[in-house]
């Protein structure tokens, strides 16, 4: 490589470094090295300068939502996080991760529209989320919901015995008994159930 290319590549990089991101991400830098050596106030700081400068920068509002929810400062986390949403909608970890806050908090229906947002993402980008909401509706007596969400899971993944054995519930719930059934049924046949979800199916099939 010569010369010329060399002090464009140094024109390059100390461009980049004076926009807001460059010096985002020289705050990120700063930020996880000094989280990585114990220095949590520093971090903090840093972290904090990073998405003041850029707020897009999602690396550096992650370790930060890190930092707060192991000093069990929650509501910090949750603010941040649905900062993070209104930039970057679609980014899933974020969704979750609010949702569960909602959720601690007791408001299972804003962590329902927080994982639905815009719109949701295919269940096999994201089965995770899918098996948040499933479970989120099923909490909130949304049976018919909670029952479509789980067939979309299972049609993503038929041999998901725990997820048989919820729809299974969900439709007994719902009032459809022969549905549910045949739902345990297939948990029983699954490849992947748990021991005590093998012995939840079969305790459901010994009932009258």
């Amino acid at each position: 490589m010569n010369a010329t290319s060399l002090a464009l590549q140094q024109a390059a990089r100390t461009a980049v470094a004076a926009t807001p991101y460059g010096q985002a991400e020289a705050a990120y830098r700063e930020g996880r090295r000094a989280y990585d050596a114990g220095q949590v106030e520093a971090s903090l700081g840093a972290l904090r300068r990073a998405i003041t400068l850029y707020p897009g920068h999602l690396p550096a509002r992650e370790l930060l939502v890190d930092q707060l929810e192991m000093d069990d400062r929650a509501e910090e986390a949750l603010a941040l996080l649905q900062q993070g949403l209104t930039i970057a909608p679609d980014y899933t970890p974020f969704r979750k991760r609010a949702a569960r806050l909602l959720l601690d908090r007791g408001t299972p229906t804003e962590a329902v529209g927080t994982l639905v947002g815009n719109g949701l993402p295919r269940v096999d980008a994201d089965p995770e989320l899918h098996r948040m909401l499933a479970a989120l509706y099923r909490q909130l007596g949304e049976n018919f919901l909670a029952a479509q969400t789980y067939r979309n899971l299972l049609v993503h993944d038929p041999q998901e015995g725990a997820c048989w054995l919820a729809l299974g519930d969900v439709l007994a719930a719902d009032g459809q008994p022969g549905e549910a059934r045949r739902a345990y049924q297939r948990a029983l046949a699954a490849e992947r159930l748990s021991r005590e979800a093998r012995a939840l199916a079969l305790a459901r099939l010994a009932e009258p």
